[in-house]
């Protein structure tokens, strides 16, 4: 999966109304057809955002998301080496 492809996830999560989070505790999400972030805990604040923010947002959720996903693969080579014997 590549970074547009995960872009392009995270707005449909958006149109079906779901939220999207991002960072530790922040969610970015679709209300009345604005764009707005708020605090994943619950709390009362909520703060409507610019779509070019938004698009920053995402841009950086799927730029972390792509770099977690490398981390994962690569798997650190702690096995000694054995000669194979014939």
């Amino acid at each position: 999966m590549n970074k547009e492809e995960l872009i392009r996830q995270y707005k449909q999560e958006l149109k079906e109304g779901k939220a999207v989070r991002f960072e530790e505790n922040r969610q970015l999400y679709v209300k009345n057809g604005l764009l707005y972030i708020k605090q994943a805990d619950g709390s009362e604040g909520e703060i409507q955002v610019h779509v070019d923010r938004a698009r920053v947002v995402l841009d950086e959720l799927a730029s972390k998301r792509i770099r977690e996903m490398k981390q994962a693969i690569e798997v650190p080579n702690t096995s000694p080496v054995v000669p194979a014997y014939r």
